[in-house]
């Protein structure tokens, strides 16, 4: 059977302190080991895809290309319409030409 412990013992357990905790007292076992890692799944080939091909350059530039008149890029350009180009000078009648008055007649023979 249990033995009581009598009321008179328990009255001179001093009272807990509280101005520092007790330090935790030291684990008896180490700390299980960590669980093994999961199987990884295998590495990629390359972190990223490889990028898109540049896109092909714009048209025009230099010589034979697309774009521009009468050659690539912005060669010759064509010659205006008739159209569009400067109107002859308009043209005068020639002035006339004056010549000097005919000489007066000879005077008739003395009779």
């Amino acid at each position: 059977m249990c033995k009581l412990v009598p009321n008179e013992l328990l009255r001179f357990v001093p009272p807990p302190t509280f101005h520092s905790p007790a330090p935790a007292p030291a684990p008896c076992c180490p700390p299980p080991a960590p669980p093994p890692a999961p199987c990884c799944p295998p590495p990629c080939p390359s972190p990223c895809p490889p990028p898109p091909p540049p896109p092909p350059p714009p048209c025009g530039g230099g010589g034979g290309g697309c774009g521009g008149g009468g050659g690539g890029g912005g060669g010759s350009y064509p010659v205006a319409p008739p159209s569009y180009a400067a109107p002859p000078p308009p043209s005068y009648p020639a002035p006339p030409v004056y010549s000097a008055p005919p000489p007066p007649p000879p005077p008739p023979p003395p009779p």
